[in-house]
This record gives structure tokens, C-alpha cells and sequence, in this order.
């Protein structure tokens, strides 16, 4: 009797475990990831925080080709250029098939043009934007074929497109100072042909992409 008892005291114990085990498995399943925080930047620039990988529903990525990656070239053209630490982003938007985003930044010097702000925002190309930003510039024939319409409406700010620009993506690091090769654009200051005209700075020289080594170019002089 001794041993029957004991075995349903061990059956009923398992039969616990089992129910609990499902239980925190059924929670987390149905559990909807929340969408990234911000935090407050200065100057009332507000900073967005990047989606965990766990939101992100798509990801793409594009290869671009470029005929240059020399700075000098480059700051020919370039409308601006400004020294700046990067604070963080500010915000990300879906355009003609692209995600673009806004970084910001904190003028340490002005080495081409006029600019007489303490912060600058650049855009550049890549970035996540929840889904229900990105449904707003597709046509109703895509998001059935993307499958979009089978994700409830109260989810789809939770869920993220990205984008990146392959190998030469600018990837901005928090309170690195680069030196930016901007151009004016309908959208503000955008920063030229993505990581090549993002230039990081070391003890007062530039990165040249050229020669995979820093020196000081001659717009810096």
C-alpha cells in the first residue's frame, strides 16, 4: 500500500510539472514584444532605440557600387562638412523601397560651409521601421503577397521591416566622431554614398578608406 500511495504522490508531482511547464511555455508564446523605448537627447531631440532581432519580421539587404571611396573627391562635391560625435538616432523612415534614418550628431567643428547649431542630423541609408509604417507605401496586391494582412492590425507596430546597405552600410557608433561629407537634400543634410562619406576620427586624423589607414586630408587643413 506503502508503494501505491507513493506512486501517486510521484504521478500526481509529475502531473504538476507537466501543467507548469506549459503553462509558462503558453505565456510566453502569447506574449507581444514591446516596442523599443526612447530616451530623451538633448535639445528636446528625442533618441530612438534599435528593435530587438526578436520584432524583426523582414530583412534586406542591397549591394551598392561606387566609383570613389577618396574623401577628397568626395568633399568636392559635398555641400557641408562638419566634425561630430554621434549621440545616436533619431529617427527612421521607408521611402521608394529604402529605409532611411537620421543620426545625430554633436558639431565639434566646421571644415566646409556655414552651420551654426550645436547638433546636426544627417541621413543616411538603412535602418527598421515598424510594419505598419512600412504597409503605408505598398500597395494592397504587395501586402497580401508579403503575407502582411495576416498579421493583426495591434501587432504590427511591435513588428519590424529592415533594411541595410551590404558591406559599405554607414554604422554610425555611439560617441565616435566622424568627420561628415554631407549634401543638402528635400529631407535635410544627407551624408554621401553611405560609410565613405562617414569618416572616423583617431587622435586627429581621418580614416582613409583608400589606404585603410588615418591621415589628414587636405579639406581638414
Amino acid at each position: 500500500m506503502k508503494l501505491k500511495k507513493r506512486i501517486r504522490v510521484y504521478v500526481k508531482s509529475f502531473a504538476c510539472l507537466i501543467i507548469t511547464s506549459l503553462l509558462v511555455a503558453l505565456s510566453a508564446c502569447s506574449s507581444t514584444p514591446s516596442a523599443p523605448e526612447t530616451t530623451p537627447g538633448p535639445d528636446g531631440y528625442t533618441l530612438i532605440a534599435e528593435p530587438s532581432k526578436e520584432q524583426i519580421i523582414g530583412s534586406a539587404e542591397r549591394y551598392a557600387s561606387y566609383g570613389t571611396n577618396n574623401a577628397e573627391t568626395l568633399a568636392k562635391d559635398a555641400t557641408l562638412i562638419v566634425v561630430g560625435k554621434f549621440l545616436g538616432n533619431t529617427e527612421s523612415y521607408a521611402e521608394t523601397n529604402m529605409i532611411y534614418t537620421k543620426g545625430l550628431f554633436e558639431v565639434e567643428d566646421v571644415l566646409k560651409g556655414s552651420y551654426e547649431e550645436k547638433y546636426i542630423e544627417a541621413v543616411y541609408n538603412g535602418g527598421a521601421v515598424p510594419l505598419n509604417q512600412y504597409m503605408e507605401g505598398l500597395t494592397e496586391d504587395q501586402i497580401k503577397n508579403y503575407g502582411y494582412d495576416q498579421i493583426p492590425e495591434n501587432e504590427r507596430a511591435r513588428q519590424y521591416i529592415e533594411k541595410r546597405v551590404a558591406d559599405t552600410g554607414a554604422e554610425p557608433e555611439k560617441d565616435t566622431t566622424y568627420i561628415l561629407l554631407l549634401i543638402q537634400t528635400a529631407k535635410g543634410y544627407a551624408i554621401q554614398i553611405d560609410k565613405f562619406g562617414m569618416i572616423p576620427m583617431q587622435d586627429g586624423k581621418a580614416y582613409d578608406y583608400a589606404t585603410n589607414s588615418y591621415k589628414t586630408f587636405s579639406f581638414m587643413e
